[in-house]
């Protein structure tokens, strides 16, 4: 069940779990929430959509899949702001944003602690 390069390495929860306990740590609750469940619909909707109708490559990686993972933080960002989190729409967009960078850039770090930290981060400076 595991992939190949997480034979010798980390696996892919542990980097989940590192980016939720730093998002918590550093940005609070209502951010923290909304980083890991950006991570957690937003990476998963650029994976499927990105592996199954992706034809355009940008950065090494689907196009479409960038835009499913947007388009689909944005609306996890709305239920929870209807949901009572207490972020407003523009901390919302501008994580969205930063998630989208996140997972679409390719860089020696798992893209599992790379989304929530730069979505937070983003987010944190959101005047308001």
């Amino acid at each position: 069940m595991l992939r190949e390069d997480e034979l010798s390495g980390l696996i892919t929860s542990n980097y989940v779990l590192w980016a939720a306990l730093v998002s918590y740590i550093a940005f609070g609750r209502d951010i923290a929430v909304l980083a890991v469940s950006f991570l957690a619909i937003g990476d998963v909707a650029a994976a499927i959509v990105g592996q199954h109708i992706g034809r355009t490559r940008l950065f090494g990686k689907a196009l479409e899949g960038d835009l499913a993972c947007f388009f689909s933080c944005l609306a996890i960002g709305f239920v929870l702001y209807y949901a009572g989190l207490g972020v407003g729409a523009l901390t919302i967009t501008v994580g969205a944003v930063g998630a989208t960078i996140g997972q679409a850039i390719q860089m020696p770090v798992d893209d599992n602690l790379t989304l929530p930290l730069l979505a937070g981060v983003l987010m944190a400076a959101v005047p308001g």
